[in-house]
């Protein structure tokens, strides 16, 4: 199992914080064990409350169902089925009561 350094960052809300997570975990389960309050509903990749923006770095989301070939290639990630491979930088939104 390798570690990576996965940077999560909301410029409209001045955020940003990197948080150690593991290859065999998902991003937005341990954001959430943070206390990073990324919106969320489904958490199986079937709708898009959850993504973020992949600034940099590469992540595993082949179990997300929702996003088409060209949203991935323009760097769109669903946090709830994403796991690090890299040390990556995402663009996400917050809820209100980060």
């Amino acid at each position: 199992m390798t570690t990576y350094n996965v940077t999560l960052i909301n410029n409209s809300k001045n955020f940003q914080k990197t948080i150690a997570i593991p290859d065999n975990e998902y991003i937005l389960s341990e954001a959430v064990e943070e206390g990073i309050k990324i919106p969320f509903e489904c958490v199986v990749g079937a709708c898009a409350t959850c993504q973020g923006k992949m600034i940099s770095g590469t992540v595993d989301q082949s179990e997300q169902i929702f996003l088409s070939e060209e949203q991935i290639e323009e760097g769109y990630v669903l946090t709830c089925v994403a796991k690090p491979t890299s040390n990556c930088t995402i663009e996400i939104d917050l809820g209100e009561y980060l």
